[in-house]
C-alpha cells in the first residue's frame, strides 16, 4: 500500500562519533512522528542483520587493511539499500539514518584509500544516495570530549589519535562546502 506521506525523502546526518549525528537522527524521526509522516530510522553500518555482523567486525580490534575495510562497509551498505532504504522509499516513508556514504569518504580516504576508490566501490554497491546530508560541524576535540563522557568500551576508529580525527573532521568539512553534497549544520 502506497503512503500518503507528502513528504518522502532519503536524510542521512553525518559526523564524528560524538558529534550528535544519532542524537539529531533520533529528533528528526520523532518530529516526523509527531507530524504523522510515515518513516523510518536507521544506522549504517546496521539495521540488518548482515550488517549488524559486519558492524562487529570492523568495530573489533582485528586488523584489516583499508581496502576490505571499504569492501566491508560497502557490502553492509548495500544490504541496507535493498532490504531496508528502497523498499520503505517505494512504500512512500521518509528515511532518516546515521550515517552513511559520506562516513566512508571521509574515514576511508584519511585512512588511505583514494577519493575515486571509494566512489567506486559505493556507486555499485549502495546504488542511490540520500537527498540530503546534514553535517554536524563538532571539532574532533569536542567530539573526543562527549565520548569520553560514554561509558562505554571505545571501539578501534574510537582508540585513534587525535590526528586521526583531526584529518577526518576536515575531511567531512571539505564535503560540506557548497556544491559537494551536503548541507552543514
Amino acid at each position: 500500500m502506497k503512503s500518503t506521506n507528502l513528504f518522502i525523502a532519503f536524510i542521512a546526518f553525518e559526523g564524528l562519533d560524538g558529534s550528535g549525528k544519532t542524537t539529531q537522527s533520533r529528533m528528526l524521526h520523532k518530529y516526523f512522528e509527531s507530524k504523522n509522516i510515515e518513516s523510518i530510522l536507521i544506522f549504517d553500518p546496521g539495521t540488518t542483520d548482515l550488517g549488524n555482523k559486519i558492524r562487529e567486525i570492523v568495530k573489533s580490534p582485528i586488523t584489516m587493511n583499508p581496502l576490505a575495510e571499504a569492501y566491508l562497509f560497502a557490502a553492509a551498505r548495500s544490504q541496507l539499500v535493498e532490504e531496508v532504504i528502497a523498499p520503505a522509499l517505494k512504500q512512500g516513508k521518509t528515511v532518516v539514518c546515521d550515517r552513511f556514504f559520506h562516513s566512508s569518504l571521509a574515514y576511508q580516504t584519511v585512512g588511505g584509500l583514494s577519493k575515486n576508490i571509494v566512489e567506486e566501490i559505493n556507486k555499485y554497491s549502495a546504488g542511490l544516495m540520500p537527498h540530503i546530508t546534514f553535517f554536524i560541524n563538532t571539532s574532533a576535540k569536542e567530539s573526543i570530549a562527549r565520548r569520553g563522557r560514554i561509558e562505554e568500551e571505545p571501539d578501534r576508529f574510537e582508540k585513534r589519535y587525535m590526528t586521526f580525527h583531526k584529518k577526518v573532521h576536515e575531511a567531512y568539512r571539505k564535503m560540506s562546502l557548497p556544491g559537494n553534497g551536503c548541507t552543514h549544520l
